[in-house]
């Protein structure tokens, strides 16, 4: 698998060459950016409190599909 590093602009331009509809390029560009901006990386465990028990990390989660 090869990682290529792409610009905001890159990326929505690649999602949109895709076919993805233009609602979902902006959610995904923005969301990528939230998330190398740290903005998602913090938790206040509410969910684990309302769930009942410990949340599963995304990156966990992501590789137990593999």
């Amino acid at each position: 698998m090869t990682v290529a590093q792409v610009s905001p602009d890159e990326q929505a331009q690649a999602l949109a060459a895709a076919g993805v509809p233009d609602m979902w390029v902006g959610f995904t560009v923005a969301t990528d950016a939230s998330i190398k901006n740290g903005e998602l990386a913090g938790t206040t465990g509410e969910l684990s409190a309302l769930i009942g028990r410990p949340t599963t990390p995304l990156i966990d989660a992501l590789r137990a599909t593999v």
